[in-house]
This record gives C-alpha cells, sequence and structure tokens, in this order.
C-alpha cells in the first residue's frame, strides 16, 4: 500500500509521489468506478504540485459498486471514507424493471 493523504494522494513522506486506484492507503472499496474518479484529483494536484501552488482538489473517498441482491436483481452501493453512505447510497432500486433494465 501506499501511504498517501486520504484527501490530496500525495504521498506523505516524499512530496513528489501521487498514487490512485487499487494501492493507495485508506478505508474505501477498491473498484474501478474509484479509481476512475480519484484520476482528476491527482491530475489537478500533481499539476499544482508542479506549478508550486497549494493542492486545492480533495478526494472525498467516493466510490460505487453493484450489489448482487438476488439471482435477477440488483442494487448500488455507495460510500465515502470509513465507509460512510453517500448521499445518493441505493438511488437504483433493488426490484422490479427498472432495476433488470439498468443491470442489464
Amino acid at each position: 500500500m501506499v501511504d498517501v493523504c486520504p484527501y490530496t494522494l500525495q504521498h506523505k513522506r516524499f512530496d513528489n509521489i501521487f498514487a490512485f486506484g487499487d494501492c493507495i492507503d485508506g478505508e474505501t472499496t477498491r473498484t474501478q468506478h474509484a479509481a476512475h474518479v480519484q484520476t482528476p484529483i491527482v491530475k489537478h494536484n500533481l499539476k499544482a504540485y508542479l506549478d508550486g501552488r497549494e493542492l486545492s482538489a480533495v478526494y472525498n473517498g467516493y466510490t460505487y459498486m453493484p450489489f448482487l441482491v438476488s439471482h435477477s436483481n440488483m442494487t448500488c452501493f455507495q460510500h465515502l471514507w470509513d465507509y460512510e453512505p453517500a448521499p445518493m447510497n441505493h438511488w437504483v432500486p433493488n426490484y422490479g424493471q427498472f432495476s433488470q433494465q439498468y443491470f442489464y
């Protein structure tokens, strides 16, 4: 695990190292969606670091993953750091026609 600041994704000991994706240390789910959300944070903060500016982009730990409920029903699970549920958690119902169409 790469020991990074959980908000700026900058290494805690080496200022010129940034990390994202499955390798970062922290209480979050390692998903493709989390890495996709972290990419612009690292890009912005890396550019700011190279320009000598303050790191202003902040990652709040947001991640998303589909969650299988049964053989034909699914819902979504979204959370922030320390597995705190996100505001739009479970916005897709886990039953009915909409659920089936959304996940297929």
